[in-house]
């Protein structure tokens, strides 16, 4: 397919696109302008996908809408945009403002940015459709008999404004039909006949399987699915034959795949705050509609997740959403089960351990304000929230906060730039937390709230004991262990209980000491004990590097 120029006469004006495509090279790192199609012009908008020409030759490539504008007065050549990938912007006006900080601090190219934002199967091709909702004289006109329109032949019969209207009204939903990894989720739901029309059947004495499908279909309240109809024991022929007889309807409904089961989570109620939890939590409702950052340092147990499921609740009420970061997938389910226990359908959960189509499904019951309460890994950092009230880092010490790909960026700082554009408050959690945060804390950037005792007034912290090896020496034979470490050792094994011994240290030794004086080899330029290296016979420092031979006297 050959696209041909379009050529404007001095004095003209017109509807021109800036997009950029999705190449990522230093040279293609800007917009790239096309004339919009009439077709289009009522639709497109800053945020959409779109197909468009790139090049010498006929090579097609998707691209974003970053600007829309009309020009007058030009008389130079312009390619045309080819197909719109979206009948509603895939990114909103603040990820893409998003995008632009990320370029910057990240020095990124700018689609790598956009792309980062987006589910796996967006970025892949599919094919679109539009199906009624709900029957009118309007979409009688314009699906006729028909339940479903194909994007191809709506675009082709100039049907795409009136459907996107009807879609912001409620009437059509477009669904997405994916053509490579994964396909939209389908299943058969029943709709009954209207009872004044089910009054009229006649049964035999004799059809008991009938009678038992008809009293299913008359007594029916909601939506019948075809799963739950062969769970009481009918049979697809049977469905069939009542279809026949006009006692139902059968329809295919898109139905989204279960990144977990709802059913399998208990309600919970919200727990009585301790002296100190309480008085975290006032403070940061007090700061609800402000971009105001707060480092929650509590120790283990402390009850920091609680304080987080109470600010969401009046989060919630005011008709806002609220974002939650977890750093590991295996922290995930943990999380989820207390926030679905609390939350119910309203929470959203975002990670690499959901299945490409499981990770689409959640992202459009987000987009589409389904879901309120998004619980993630790193990359939920960008779900396509409006109107966020508050946003949580839970343990913002992990490094698996920092994406080691292009964009390389921390989610911390993502989450800094998106509290203030929503002008919510952000919460940094943790036991241990970070130098760079525990500094900002410091010098007041950020507020310091301290959780000092367990939110479980029964729940000890365990004694630690710091022990010198010095102090041991002489006392046994052993070189490795103090007495004190080998009775608590034996009493564990008494017990039938286990023991972890965690060692740290690179080398045969991390130091050479004197066993009468307790004198330690130093490194002469760092000060630090040298490392024993048996495989080379050296005394190393892992700090500058200097080695020297293993001392024989003290």
């Amino acid at each position: 397919m050959l696209f041909l120029p379009i050529i404007l006469e001095k004095g003209g004006s017109m509807l021109i696109a800036e997009v950029i495509v999705d190449v990522a090279l230093m040279q293609t790192d800007q917009t790239y302008t096309y004339q919009v199609p009439e077709a289009f012009e009522l639709i497109i908008q800053r945020g959409m996908r779109v197909v468009v020409p790139f090049g010498s030759g006929s090579r097609l490539i998707q691209g974003f809408v970053m600007q829309i504008r009309v020009v007058d007065g030009v008389d130079f050549k312009l390619k045309p945009i080819v197909e719109l990938l979206d009948i509603t912007p895939v990114l909103n006006e603040e990820l893409l403002q998003l995008a632009d900080f990320l370029k910057e601090a990240t020095f990124s190219f700018k689609i790598s940015c956009l792309q980062a934002m987006l589910p796996n199967l967006l970025k892949m091709n599919y094919d679109k459709e539009f199906v009624k909702k709900v029957t009118n004289d309007l979409t009688d006109e314009l699906f006729g008999a028909e339940q479903v329109i194909n994007w191809q032949i709506a675009s082709e019969r100039g049907l795409l404004t009136r459907l996107q209207k009807l879609r912001q009204e409620g009437s059509v939903e477009l669904h997405y039909l994916i053509q490579e990894k994964g396909q939209a989720q389908f299943e058969k739901f029943i709709l009954a006949s209207s009872k004044k029309f089910l009054d009229q059947v006649i049964l035999k004495s004799n059809a008991k399987r009938q009678r038992a499908l008809w009293e299913v279909l008359y007594h029916a309240t909601t939506v019948l699915s075809m799963q739950g109809l062969r769970q009481k024991g009918f049979k697809l022929a049977e469905v069939k034959q009542a279809q026949a007889k006009g006692w139902l309807k059968i329809e295919e409904r898109e139905v989204y795949r279960n990144a977990f089961e709802l059913s399998a989570f208990e309600k919970t109620e919200p727990l009585l705050l301790n002296d100190e939890q309480m008085t975290a939590f006032d403070k940061i409702k007090s700061a609800l509609g402000s971009a105001k950052t707060f480092l929650l340092e509590g120790v283990t147990g402390s009850g920091k997740t609680e304080i987080y499921l109470q600010i969401i609740r009046e989060v919630l009420v005011s008709g806002q959403t609220a974002l939650m970061l977890v750093p590991e997938i295996s922290l995930t389910p943990q999380m989820v089960t207390r926030f679905v226990g609390r939350f119910g359908k309203s929470v959203a959960v975002l990670h690499s351990g959901l299945s490409d189509g499981e990770r689409f499904d959640e992202w459009r019951k987000i987009e589409r304000g389904i879901a309120r309460v998004v619980v993630g890994a790193r990359s939920a950092i960008f779900a396509p929230l409006e109107k966020i009230g508050v946003i949580i880092i839970d343990e913002e010490h992990e490094a698996s906060y920092k994406q080691s790909s292009m964009p390389r960026y921390h989610a911390r700082d993502v989450a800094i730039e998106r509290a203030r554009f929503h002008q919510c408050p952000l919460i940094l959690g943790s036991a241990t937390p970070s130098l760079e945060t525990r500094a900002r804390a410091q010098k007041n950037v950020f507020e310091l709230l301290k959780l000092t005792k367990r939110a479980n007034p029964q729940a000890m912290l365990p004694d630690v004991e710091i022990v010198n090896f010095r102090d041991s020496f002489g006392e046994i034979n052993s070189q490795n262990f103090t007495p004190i470490l080998l009775e608590k050792i034996k009493e564990r094994l008494a017990k039938k209980e286990q023991i972890v011994l965690l060692l740290n240290r690179r080398g045969y030794s991390s130091f050479v000491l004197c066993r009468d004086c307790g004198y330690v080899v130093p490194c002469p330029n760092c000060e630090i004990s040298l490392t024993l290296h048996m495989d080379t016979r050296t005394m190393n420092c892992h700090y500058c590097g200097h080695k020297e031979a293993i001392p024989i006297n003290c």
